[in-house]
């Protein structure tokens, strides 16, 4: 078993060895311009958007720098880390972990695809439908808090600025 974990964490170890080692030519599909930009030394090259002019090519990490992660790295690092964590794969941690990681105020700053950020929109609006959910439960604490207290706003516990206790 042990040598199976060894194994597996070798094999990620090695996806990101060279994920982070292909970033400065990644998305560059003309292969002669590959071997323009880098004729010795192609890996861990700094992306430069020189490389990318006049090829068939995408210029995505004007924010990374030689030996850092795609996002797809990333993505990875985010998993091994939420299975390290858990002890196994849990896919509600590993959705929180990522949306923590990638999504607003996150670790991760830099090009981001259509399919990860239509994961984090979906991650939002499934919060503000679980948030409208608990809302429209019927709460009929409310109207007696209001009764015992007639400065009780209701908004979050928060009395109104005018009847705030201290501001006499």
């Amino acid at each position: 078993m042990a040598n199976s974990i060894s194994r597996r964490k070798h094999i990620v170890e090695g996806a990101c060895i060279a994920d982070a080692a292909a970033l400065g030519l990644h998305w560059i599909y003309a292969q002669p311009k590959i071997r323009r930009a880098a004729p010795d030394k192609p890996e861990f090259l700094e992306p430069d958007p020189a490389n990318y002019e006049g090829v068939p090519a995408y210029f995505a990490h004007g924010k990374r720098h030689a030996g850092d992660l795609s996002m797809y790295g990333e993505g990875v690092l985010v998993a091994l880390r939420s299975v390290a964590e858990t002890g196994t794969f849990d896919w509600q941690h590993y959705a929180r972990a990522f949306g923590e990681h990638f999504g607003f105020g996150g670790e991760y700053v830099g090009y981001i695809d259509t399919p990860t950020r239509i994961t984090l929109i979906n991650r939002i609006k499934q919060g503000e439908a679980l948030l409208e959910s608990a809302m429209s439960v019927p709460f009929d604490g409310e109207d007696k808090k209001k009764r015992a207290n007639p400065s009780w706003s209701g908004a979050a516990g928060c009395r109104s600025r005018g009847d705030h206790p201290h501001k006499r």
